[in-house]
């Protein structure tokens, strides 16, 4: 398929450069025009391969975000251009081009062949991704790693903070307690290691265990010994081979790979090493994600985990090849156009499980490989095999050398437990102790009490959670958590309760009045991991109550109504809907004055346990904060379970 006439004049040189805010475009009228309208881009889509390029991206675009277009809206287009990382061009280069129509914006991603003139001219700041498992891919991920080590200092390791050495600029930390010796050439012999205190650099793999048991491949108590003579490299999954390669191509001599390193039959090992295991990933040099399985391919009975990741196509979405004219109008080869498919972890299987979690927050790099894309990801920037000649740097403000993570902590974890409770596990019984490692890092770094999913410096706001949607909480099979930590339900809960300029900045102090004092938390580990499974817990806290009755109407399902001193106080949703009350009956409740904002009083919504002592939760409300003057509220020492 050839190109139409119109399309046959873009080139970087002939697109006007735009303003892009990454909605839509500013000003249409500043761009290009391409078609006249939608229906004429449709009609030319038949015999013009960038034109059906456009048009398949403007429906699939459409559809995606649920944003609008007509028929008669015309298209236009623009040049996302960006500086180079080549320190010395000065000039833009492009390396988007933007497309919209009606209310549809979308990016075609431009690129060329390494040495190809559009190239050398500097005139396309993407490249041709190099081909799967070839020495140029391998070089690619490599000068990431080393610019990412000796240029971007908010992802290295704080000396002082952390126990971390410099050798040749190069850090140096105590390796985890076991881990792979994978040497650095072909035929290094692979074995697992104590590693008694030994120190130098290591790579983790973050991978999907295989759905089938049988196909685990682990260390346990009867195959230790066997595991530190030697492990083949054909006998391993092909997921754990191309981890090795990568590590050894990377000059990373050791690989911690969870399945092996931790005995997984040694119940204590187990919970040993999987508190550790913030600190594990915190410390890793880099961090293999392989994540080519897309959900979308993910079927009910098949095996989710990656058989490979390093063997894929080197380019797998539709790509026009254009015709590259110099700024004198001569052909001098070629150039590429691609439909940008935005990267987001949840269209990756891999980023769907919840012990992933930990690996993604505390991880400081990532080199993540899907089956479209090799993907960079570090504190300080993002790149990937395609864009790898952009510079693409995080803005980062100065906050007195703390990361926006330790700075806006608040809103750093409670999105971070939102993201999680959004995860899967294969087992219920894990929903803390996947959270534990991660628990343990950030509470020694910010010096945080860790109470089953809420940290002292925001208990307030920690007790503040939601479900996201009628029905979407379950209970689980076995007792996970106290009822007021959402660690206690399945399924996915949201902080938005409070409103997000709460959230963002904080609680303004000279409005806000905290209702609760002398708050006490008691919690019962399970085994020896105090961030693990628990067998009980409670709060303790003194605080203002109020009577109330909760019913529920037909017409009003699935909210309750929440009704005291004779007149209805709120509406909203039980954390389950199997504690909705029957229809015609009322429900007694007692509502714990959280805290108030002088015209909002958000309360924790309890009702008494078997033993007729002790509360629990049941929801989360907003009510009128007159409420609190009025009628028989009373201060009280209470118990939460």
């Amino acid at each position: 398929m050839s190109l139409c006439w119109i399309c046959e004049q873009i080139t970087p040189s002939t697109l006007k450069q735009i303003k892009f805010d990454g909605i839509r475009i500013r000003d249409p009228t500043s761009c290009n025009k391409h078609h006249h309208s939608f229906q004429a881009l449709e009609d030319s889509a038949s015999n013009c391969e960038l034109c059906k390029l456009v048009y398949d991206s403007i429906l699939y675009d459409d559809k995606r975000l649920e944003r609008g277009f007509r028929r008669e809206d015309p298209i236009y287009m623009g040049a996302w251009m960006e500086l180079p990382r080549d320190p010395e061009s000065v000039a833009p280069q492009i390396c988007e081009i933007v497309v919209q129509c009606g209310e549809v914006a979308l990016t075609l991603l431009a690129f060329a062949d390494p040495c190809s003139e559009a190239a050398l001219v500097k005139d396309v700041v993407g490249r041709l991704p190099p081909e799967a498992e070839s020495k140029a891919q391998y070089e690619m991920v490599a000068r990431w790693l080393h610019e990412c080590m000796h240029d971007h200092p908010a992802c290295n390791l704080t000396v002082g903070q952390e126990q971390v050495k410099y050798e040749n600029g190069l850090e140096t930390v105590e390796l985890p307690s076991r881990v792979l010796d994978v040497g650095t050439s072909v035929g290094s012999k692979i074995r697992l290691t104590e590693s008694s205190g030994i120190e130098g650099q290591y790579a983790v793999l973050s991978h999907r265990w295989p759905t089938d048991p049988l196909q685990h491949f682990i260390t346990t108590t009867t195959t230790l010994s066997d595991r530190k003579s030697a492990i083949q490299l054909e006998d391993m999954p092909q997921t754990f081979q191309d981890a090795v390669k990568v590590s050894r191509e990377l000059g990373i001599r050791y690989l911690w790979i969870d399945s092996l390193c931790i005995i997984q039959d040694d119940v204590r090992d187990w919970e040993q090493q999987s508190v550790l295991m913030g600190k594990i990933y915190y410390h890793g040099t880099v961090t293999i994600m392989a994540a080519s399985k897309p959900i979308a391919t993910v079927e009910p009975g098949w095996d989710a985990s990656p058989k490979e990741f390093l063997r894929r196509p080197a380019l797998s979405l539709p790509m026009v090849k254009m015709d590259y004219y110099d700024r004198n109008g001569s052909l001098q080869g070629n150039w590429f156009l691609q439909y940008r498919k935005r990267f987001r972890s949840h269209g990756w299987e891999l980023f769907t499980r919840g012990w992933v979690v930990q690996e993604e927050l505390l991880s400081r790099r990532k080199v993540i490989y899907t089956q479209e894309r090799i993907r960079w990801h570090c504190r300080s920037g993002t790149s990937s095999d395609v864009e790898r000649e952009r510079y693409n740097k995080f803005a980062k403000k100065s906050l007195g050398g703390e990361g926006w993570e330790d700075y806006y902590f608040v809103v750093h974890w409670l999105g971070s437990a939102e993201m999680y409770s959004e995860r899967s596990l294969t087992f219920e019984s894990d929903m803390l102790p996947a959270l534990s490692g991660i628990a343990m890092h950030f509470s020694k770094r910010h010096g945080q009490d860790y109470h089953a999913g809420i940290f002292s410096g925001s208990i307030l706001e920690g007790l503040l959670w939601r479900s996201e949607y009628p029905g979407c909480l379950s209970r689980p099979t076995k007792y996970i958590a106290p009822s007021w930590s959402w660690t206690s339900l399945l399924g996915p809960i949201r902080y938005d309760i409070l409103g997000k300029d709460n959230i963002d900045r904080g609680f303004d102090t000279t409005v806000i009045t905290n209702l609760l004092e002398d708050i006490q938390f008691k919690l019962y580990a399970e085994g020896e991991n105090i961030y693990g499974r628990l067998k009980g817990g409670k709060m303790e806290l003194t605080g203002w109550l109020k009577r109330a009755e909760i019913s529920h109407e037909e017409s009003k399902c699935p909210l309750v109504s929440l009704r005291a001193d004779g007149k209805q106080m709120a509406l909203f949703l039980l954390d389950l809907l199997e504690d909705i009350p029957a229809a015609l009956s009322a429900v007694e409740v007692e509502c714990l004055y959280v805290l108030t904002d002088r015209e909002k009083l958000y309360v924790l919504v309890l009702r008494r346990t078997k033993n007729g002592r002790d509360y629990e939760r049941v929801g989360v409300t907003i009510a009128d904060a007159a409420w609190f003057e009025e009628g028989d509220a009373r201060k009280e020492s209470i118990v939460i379970v």
